[in-house]
Protein backbone atom coordinates (compact mmCIF):
# COMPACT_ATOMS: atom_id res chain seq x y z
CA UNK A 1 0.00 0.00 0.00
CA UNK A 2 2.81 2.30 1.11
CA UNK A 3 4.34 1.88 -2.33
CA UNK A 4 1.43 2.04 -4.75
CA UNK A 5 0.58 5.27 -2.42
CA UNK A 6 4.10 6.53 -3.28
CA UNK A 7 4.01 5.89 -6.97
CA UNK A 8 0.71 7.22 -7.17
CA UNK A 9 1.93 10.29 -5.58
CA UNK A 10 5.23 10.31 -7.88
CA UNK A 11 2.51 10.12 -11.30
CA UNK A 12 0.94 13.03 -9.81
CA UNK A 13 3.78 15.15 -9.62
CA UNK A 14 4.86 14.42 -13.02
CA UNK A 15 1.36 14.46 -14.14
CA UNK A 16 0.62 17.42 -17.04
CA UNK A 17 4.73 17.94 -16.75
CA UNK A 18 4.79 17.52 -21.25
CA UNK A 19 1.75 19.97 -21.30
CA UNK A 20 3.24 22.58 -18.84
CA UNK A 21 6.68 22.65 -20.52
CA UNK A 22 4.89 22.40 -23.72
CA UNK A 23 2.54 25.35 -22.93
CA UNK A 24 5.93 27.04 -21.60
CA UNK A 25 8.01 26.78 -25.04
CA UNK A 26 5.19 28.46 -27.06
CA UNK A 27 4.76 31.19 -24.33
CA UNK A 28 8.45 31.95 -24.66
CA UNK A 29 7.57 32.11 -28.41
CA UNK A 30 5.05 34.25 -28.05
CA UNK A 31 6.85 36.53 -25.88
CA UNK A 32 9.75 36.79 -28.23
CA UNK A 33 7.76 37.28 -31.17
CA UNK A 34 5.61 39.92 -29.30
CA UNK A 35 8.57 42.15 -28.19
CA UNK A 36 10.03 41.30 -31.51
CA UNK A 37 7.04 43.02 -33.34
CA UNK A 38 6.76 45.99 -30.12
CA UNK A 39 10.10 46.80 -31.26
CA UNK A 40 9.52 46.71 -35.42
CA UNK A 41 6.63 48.84 -34.33
CA UNK A 42 8.52 51.23 -32.18
CA UNK A 43 11.21 51.35 -34.58
CA UNK A 44 8.79 52.55 -37.40
CA UNK A 45 6.79 55.22 -35.14
CA UNK A 46 10.66 56.38 -34.35
CA UNK A 47 11.98 56.50 -38.00
CA UNK A 48 8.68 57.86 -39.06
CA UNK A 49 8.75 60.56 -36.42
CA UNK A 50 12.35 61.68 -37.64
CA UNK A 51 11.36 61.46 -41.02
CA UNK A 52 8.56 64.18 -40.02
CA UNK A 53 10.98 66.39 -37.99
CA UNK A 54 13.74 66.56 -40.82
CA UNK A 55 11.24 67.26 -43.19
CA UNK A 56 9.48 70.00 -40.76
CA UNK A 57 13.23 71.64 -40.14
CA UNK A 58 13.91 71.74 -44.09
CA UNK A 59 10.66 73.36 -44.44
CA UNK A 60 11.80 76.02 -41.66
CA UNK A 61 14.66 76.58 -43.74
CA UNK A 62 12.48 77.24 -46.92
CA UNK A 63 10.43 79.81 -45.67
CA UNK A 64 12.98 81.59 -44.18
CA UNK A 65 15.17 81.39 -47.52
CA UNK A 66 11.64 82.47 -49.24
CA UNK A 67 11.30 85.62 -47.05
CA UNK A 68 8.58 86.30 -44.34
CA UNK A 69 7.19 89.04 -46.23
CA UNK A 70 3.49 87.83 -45.60
CA UNK A 71 1.24 87.13 -43.05
CA UNK A 72 1.10 83.51 -44.61
CA UNK A 73 4.42 83.05 -44.61
CA UNK A 74 4.38 84.26 -40.94
CA UNK A 75 1.91 81.86 -39.81
CA UNK A 76 3.51 78.99 -41.90
CA UNK A 77 6.74 79.58 -40.19
CA UNK A 78 5.00 79.84 -37.06
CA UNK A 79 3.15 76.64 -37.29
CA UNK A 80 5.93 74.19 -38.39
CA UNK A 81 7.91 75.46 -35.28
CA UNK A 82 4.73 74.11 -32.90
CA UNK A 83 4.77 71.03 -35.20
CA UNK A 84 8.45 70.42 -33.91
CA UNK A 85 7.98 71.10 -30.82
CA UNK A 86 4.56 68.63 -30.64
CA UNK A 87 6.60 65.76 -32.56
CA UNK A 88 9.74 66.28 -30.52
CA UNK A 89 8.81 68.84 -27.29
CA UNK A 90 13.23 68.21 -26.26
CA UNK A 91 14.30 70.27 -29.11
CA UNK A 92 12.64 73.72 -27.04
CA UNK A 93 11.98 75.80 -30.44
CA UNK A 94 11.37 79.05 -29.32
CA UNK A 95 10.94 82.10 -32.47
CA UNK A 96 13.12 85.09 -31.61
CA UNK A 97 11.03 87.95 -31.46
CA UNK A 98 13.11 90.85 -33.36
CA UNK A 99 14.16 88.25 -35.79
CA UNK A 100 11.39 86.36 -36.15
CA UNK A 101 13.34 83.13 -36.57
CA UNK A 102 13.51 79.79 -34.65
CA UNK A 103 16.23 79.92 -31.87
CA UNK A 104 18.57 76.96 -33.87
CA UNK A 105 19.64 76.59 -37.61
CA UNK A 106 18.72 74.09 -39.47
CA UNK A 107 21.82 71.95 -38.94
CA UNK A 108 21.76 71.91 -35.61
CA UNK A 109 18.12 70.99 -35.27
CA UNK A 110 18.66 68.01 -37.90
CA UNK A 111 21.47 67.45 -35.52
CA UNK A 112 19.24 67.06 -32.90
CA UNK A 113 16.49 64.74 -34.90
CA UNK A 114 19.24 62.55 -35.31
CA UNK A 115 20.81 62.38 -31.94
CA UNK A 116 16.78 61.54 -31.00
CA UNK A 117 16.43 58.89 -33.25
CA UNK A 118 19.59 56.84 -32.57
CA UNK A 119 19.23 57.35 -28.82
CA UNK A 120 15.69 55.84 -29.20
CA UNK A 121 16.21 53.35 -31.61
CA UNK A 122 18.93 52.45 -28.92
CA UNK A 123 16.20 52.20 -26.21
CA UNK A 124 13.80 50.51 -28.30
CA UNK A 125 16.34 47.64 -29.37
CA UNK A 126 17.43 47.36 -25.15
CA UNK A 127 14.04 47.30 -24.26
CA UNK A 128 13.29 44.56 -26.50
CA UNK A 129 16.48 42.39 -25.51
CA UNK A 130 15.18 43.47 -22.07
CA UNK A 131 12.18 41.41 -22.59
CA UNK A 132 13.80 38.60 -24.47
CA UNK A 133 15.77 37.72 -21.93
CA UNK A 134 13.19 37.36 -19.42
CA UNK A 135 11.28 35.43 -21.47
CA UNK A 136 14.21 33.38 -21.73
CA UNK A 137 14.68 33.31 -18.18
CA UNK A 138 10.93 31.82 -17.10
CA UNK A 139 11.73 29.33 -20.37
CA UNK A 140 15.05 27.94 -18.81
CA UNK A 141 13.59 27.41 -15.05
CA UNK A 142 10.54 25.88 -16.78
CA UNK A 143 13.05 23.83 -17.95
CA UNK A 144 14.68 22.76 -15.03
CA UNK A 145 11.71 22.05 -13.40
CA UNK A 146 10.68 19.65 -16.25
CA UNK A 147 14.74 18.45 -16.06
CA UNK A 148 13.71 18.03 -11.87
CA UNK A 149 10.48 15.76 -13.10
CA UNK A 150 12.45 13.71 -15.59
CA UNK A 151 14.91 12.63 -13.18
CA UNK A 152 12.32 11.64 -10.67
CA UNK A 153 10.63 9.69 -13.24
CA UNK A 154 14.26 7.94 -14.16
CA UNK A 155 14.24 7.12 -10.26
CA UNK A 156 10.85 5.83 -10.43
CA UNK A 157 12.09 3.87 -13.47
CA UNK A 158 14.76 2.21 -11.47
CA UNK A 159 12.63 1.21 -8.83
CA UNK A 160 9.74 -0.61 -10.93
CA UNK A 161 12.22 -2.21 -12.92
CA UNK A 162 13.62 -3.96 -9.62
CA UNK A 163 10.23 -4.49 -8.34
CA UNK A 164 9.31 -6.38 -11.80
CA UNK A 165 12.75 -7.83 -12.02
CA UNK A 166 12.48 -9.24 -8.01
CA UNK A 167 8.93 -10.21 -9.07
CA UNK A 168 9.67 -12.31 -12.20
CA UNK A 169 12.29 -13.93 -10.14
CA UNK A 170 10.07 -15.08 -7.58
CA UNK A 171 7.11 -15.89 -9.94
CA UNK A 172 9.55 -18.60 -11.95
CA UNK A 173 11.10 -20.05 -8.67
CA UNK A 174 7.13 -20.71 -7.66
CA UNK A 175 6.76 -22.11 -10.92
CA UNK A 176 9.64 -24.90 -10.61
CA UNK A 177 8.40 -25.82 -7.27
CA UNK A 178 5.28 -25.84 -8.11
CA UNK A 179 5.97 -28.58 -10.94
CA UNK A 180 8.03 -30.22 -8.24
CA UNK A 181 5.53 -30.65 -5.83
CA UNK A 182 2.52 -31.63 -8.97
CA UNK A 183 5.09 -34.24 -9.82
CA UNK A 184 6.09 -35.61 -6.44
CA UNK A 185 2.10 -35.86 -6.20
CA UNK A 186 1.44 -37.94 -9.55
CA UNK A 187 3.75 -40.38 -8.00
CA UNK A 188 2.65 -39.94 -4.30
CA UNK A 189 1.02 -43.12 -2.81
CA UNK A 190 0.89 -42.45 1.24
CA UNK A 191 -2.56 -40.77 2.09
CA UNK A 192 -0.68 -38.78 4.07
CA UNK A 193 1.90 -37.64 1.62
CA UNK A 194 -0.58 -37.40 -0.74
CA UNK A 195 -2.71 -34.67 1.89
CA UNK A 196 0.33 -32.92 2.78
CA UNK A 197 1.39 -32.59 -1.28
CA UNK A 198 -1.87 -31.52 -1.84
CA UNK A 199 -1.85 -28.68 0.28
CA UNK A 200 1.51 -27.73 -0.54
CA UNK A 201 0.05 -27.89 -4.45
CA UNK A 202 -2.78 -25.58 -3.34
CA UNK A 203 -0.28 -23.03 -1.07
CA UNK A 204 2.07 -23.21 -4.72
CA UNK A 205 -0.59 -22.13 -6.76
CA UNK A 206 -1.94 -19.34 -4.76
CA UNK A 207 1.45 -18.26 -4.85
CA UNK A 208 1.82 -17.97 -8.58
CA UNK A 209 -1.11 -16.46 -9.29
CA UNK A 210 -0.43 -13.61 -6.44
CA UNK A 211 3.15 -13.07 -8.45
CA UNK A 212 1.36 -13.42 -11.94
CA UNK A 213 -1.02 -10.69 -10.99
CA UNK A 214 2.51 -8.74 -9.37
CA UNK A 215 4.27 -9.14 -12.12
CA UNK A 216 1.50 -7.91 -14.16
CA UNK A 217 1.21 -4.55 -11.88
CA UNK A 218 5.14 -3.71 -11.87
CA UNK A 219 5.24 -4.23 -15.45
CA UNK A 220 2.06 -1.66 -16.56
CA UNK A 221 4.15 0.39 -14.13
CA UNK A 222 7.35 0.08 -16.25
CA UNK A 223 5.23 0.70 -19.37
CA UNK A 224 3.44 3.77 -18.07
CA UNK A 225 6.65 5.34 -16.67
CA UNK A 226 8.81 4.36 -19.58
CA UNK A 227 6.05 5.87 -21.74
CA UNK A 228 6.50 9.42 -19.45
CA UNK A 229 9.88 9.51 -19.85
CA UNK A 230 10.18 9.23 -23.65
CA UNK A 231 7.17 11.90 -23.82
CA UNK A 232 8.74 14.86 -21.32
CA UNK A 233 12.13 13.77 -22.55
CA UNK A 234 10.79 14.70 -26.06
CA UNK A 235 9.26 17.77 -25.10
CA UNK A 236 12.62 18.83 -22.70
CA UNK A 237 14.47 18.32 -25.97
CA UNK A 238 12.43 20.64 -28.39
CA UNK A 239 12.01 23.21 -25.79
CA UNK A 240 15.60 22.60 -24.93
CA UNK A 241 16.19 23.35 -29.29
CA UNK A 242 13.70 26.12 -29.15
CA UNK A 243 15.57 28.60 -26.23
CA UNK A 244 19.47 27.30 -27.68
CA UNK A 245 18.33 28.45 -30.93
CA UNK A 246 17.20 31.71 -30.01
CA UNK A 247 20.16 32.06 -27.34
CA UNK A 248 22.71 31.54 -30.30
CA UNK A 249 20.66 33.87 -32.83
CA UNK A 250 21.03 36.45 -30.19
CA UNK A 251 24.51 35.84 -28.86
CA UNK A 252 25.83 36.05 -32.93
CA UNK A 253 23.46 39.44 -33.25
CA UNK A 254 24.79 41.29 -30.06
CA UNK A 255 28.42 40.52 -30.63
CA UNK A 256 28.97 41.11 -34.33
CA UNK A 257 26.01 42.85 -36.03
CA UNK A 258 27.80 44.79 -38.43
CA UNK A 259 29.68 42.12 -39.45
CA UNK A 260 26.52 39.76 -39.24
CA UNK A 261 24.46 42.58 -41.57
CA UNK A 262 27.23 42.34 -44.09
CA UNK A 263 27.13 38.52 -44.11
CA UNK A 264 23.61 38.76 -44.53
CA UNK A 265 23.05 41.24 -47.24
CA UNK A 266 26.19 39.64 -49.42
CA UNK A 267 24.52 35.84 -48.94
CA UNK A 268 21.65 37.69 -50.13
CA UNK A 269 23.41 39.18 -52.88
CA UNK A 270 24.81 35.89 -54.09
CA UNK A 271 21.46 34.01 -53.42
CA UNK A 272 19.57 36.70 -55.84
CA UNK A 273 22.26 36.72 -58.06
CA UNK A 274 23.96 33.44 -58.45
CA UNK A 275 23.14 30.92 -61.54
CA UNK A 276 24.04 28.19 -59.96
CA UNK A 277 25.48 27.20 -56.15
CA UNK A 278 26.95 23.91 -54.49
CA UNK A 279 24.63 22.65 -52.11
CA UNK A 280 27.01 23.48 -49.13
CA UNK A 281 27.39 27.21 -50.00
CA UNK A 282 23.37 27.00 -50.61
CA UNK A 283 22.86 26.20 -46.60
CA UNK A 284 25.12 28.71 -45.29
CA UNK A 285 23.94 30.95 -47.89
CA UNK A 286 20.22 30.25 -46.87
CA UNK A 287 20.92 30.44 -42.78
CA UNK A 288 22.12 33.98 -43.15
CA UNK A 289 19.24 35.03 -45.44
CA UNK A 290 16.61 33.46 -42.30
CA UNK A 291 18.37 35.02 -40.20
CA UNK A 292 18.32 38.28 -42.38
CA UNK A 293 14.22 37.23 -42.12
CA UNK A 294 14.13 37.05 -38.42
CA UNK A 295 15.84 40.27 -37.62
CA UNK A 296 14.18 42.47 -40.38
CA UNK A 297 17.31 43.22 -41.88
CA UNK A 298 15.99 41.80 -45.30
CA UNK A 299 12.75 42.56 -47.05
CA UNK A 300 11.06 38.68 -46.54
CA UNK A 301 8.03 38.82 -44.26
CA UNK A 302 7.22 34.88 -44.73
CA UNK A 303 10.21 32.64 -43.53
CA UNK A 304 8.48 29.73 -45.14
CA UNK A 305 9.49 31.00 -49.00
CA UNK A 306 13.27 30.79 -47.60
CA UNK A 307 12.52 27.00 -47.05
CA UNK A 308 10.34 26.42 -50.41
Amino acid sequence: VAVATTLALSSEKTAGAVDELAEATEKFQDRVSDAQASYDETNSSIEGTAYAAEYYAKRLDELAAAGLDTAAANQEYEQTVEKLNELLPELNLTIDEQTGLVNKDTEAILANVDAWKKSAQEQALQDMFSEKLKAQGEAIAELTVAQAKLNSLEEEHSFIEKKRSQMSNALQRTIKELAAANQKLATATDPAEINALSEEVLVLTQRQEDYYSGYAYWDDELHRVTESEGELGQQIAETKKVVDSYIEREKIYKESEVDLKDKIMRSYGIATNSYKMGSSEMLSTLAFIRLGAYYKILPISDVSVIDS
